[in-house]
């Protein structure tokens, strides 16, 4: 059974050809000082935003609602 799971999953992956790999072109045309390097998303901030998510404005009222039980399940984290 083992190995006909392992031929079942190897069936859905391919090996890929890592000798040929394309570099992105650069989009980016300022200085490096710039750059957006680091992102810092605060708990609170998240908390913040997602509080003023309005259920009655909203076409997505229970993707609203979905991240308010989120939210709640996460609200004894504090923001560093």
């Amino acid at each position: 059974m083992a190995e006909s799971f392992n031929a079942q999953f190897l069936s859905v992956f391919t090996a890929e050809d890592t000798s040929n790999i394309p570099v992105p072109e650069m989009v980016f045309t300022g200085i490096d000082e710039d750059k957006l390097v680091d992102l810092e998303i605060s708990i609170e901030a998240v908390r913040t935003r997602l509080a003023r998510l309005r259920e009655d404005t909203s076409p997505w009222a229970r993707f609203t609602e979905d991240l308010r039980i989120i939210l709640r399940q996460f609200s004894h984290l504090r923001s560093s």
